[in-house]
């Protein structure tokens, strides 16, 4: 059939334009990408192109200077735009991954606590401290007014003798009285009993007002010992002072009489002067 046109078919250097626009046009779109259009030697072929001849590669096909729309290798027929004259970004194909971050993690340690401690000293006791002060001394003073003259009127007249503030005198019925009458008679007198000696002045007393007779004075024993401490005083009071004269008591009965020498025991039944006291 030829190389007529008209049956559908090229001339050579026809089909050799378009086929290297066909190839051209890839190759640029790779090297754009990043891959490369040099894989053989500058001076080889990429591929044989059989009865067609050589594909050159980009860089050393030969420009086609007998090929309309052929312009140094590219394709420049009507309708296509001639490529731009700016410079190819060399960086394409470069890996432009960021570089790893280097920079260090931020401390996300907390900050030491600064804040001070608290205070666990415990606050000052405020308690008051108990009143120690003594309360003041509200005892009444001791009263010093004299108390009142409390001695009875004696009649000294009749024989009485005063002396710290009682009276002393002496009954002397004829014949005298036992010991028991002795008692009844001065309890019938008021505020009167047997004497009671519980000092050596009243001793003094009764034994002046006795003279050299004897007396009976008030103090005797219900118990059936003769102990001095086995005697007692008409009042209830204790022997406590001692005006036994020497010997006595000696047992010779359970009352007991003044003479001029001291105290002695004595039948109670004997009849004697006595003594009464007055308060």
């Amino acid at each position: 059939m030829g190389n007529d046109p008209a049956n559908g078919y090229l001339p050579l250097h026809m089909r050799s334009s378009h086929r290297a626009a066909f190839v051209i046009v890839p190759i640029i779109l790779l090297t754009a990408c990043g891959f490369s259009t040099s894989g053989a030697g500058p001076d080889e072929p990429l591929v044989d192109g059989g009865e067609d001849g050589p594909i050159y590669s980009f860089d050393t096909m030969p420009p086609d200077t007998g090929s309309p729309g052929f312009d140094g290798g590219i394709d420049v027929s009507p309708g296509d735009s001639k490529p731009s004259d700016a410079p190819v970004d060399s960086t394409i194909g470069v890996d432009t991954k960021p570089p790893p971050d280097t920079t260090p993690p931020t401390d996300t340690t907390p900050p030491p606590d600064t804040k001070p401690p608290p205070d666990t000293t415990p606050p000052p006791d405020t308690t008051p401290l108990p009143d120690t002060t003594p309360p003041p001394d509200t005892t009444p003073p001791p009263d010093t007014t004299p108390p009142p003259d409390t001695a009875v009127a004696c009649d000294t007249g009749g024989g009485e003798v005063a002396f710290g503030g009682h009276c002393y005198f002496v009954v002397s019925p004829g014949g005298g009285e036992k010991w028991d009458e002795a008692k009844g008679d001065c309890a019938g007198r008021a505020g009167t009993h047997l004497v009671t000696i519980t000092s050596s002045g009243e001793s003094s007393v009764v034994a002046t007002l006795c003279g050299t007779g004897e007396c009976w004075i008030g103090l005797n024993r219900t118990a059936g010992t003769f102990f001095k401490t086995d005697y007692k005083w008409v009042t209830g009071e204790t022997a406590s002072f001692d005006g036994w004269k020497g010997g006595e008591p000696n047992g010779s009965g359970s009352c007991v009489r003044e003479t001029s020498t001291g105290w002695a025991d004595e039948d109670c039944n004997r009849k004697l002067s006595l003594i009464c006291e007055r308060e």
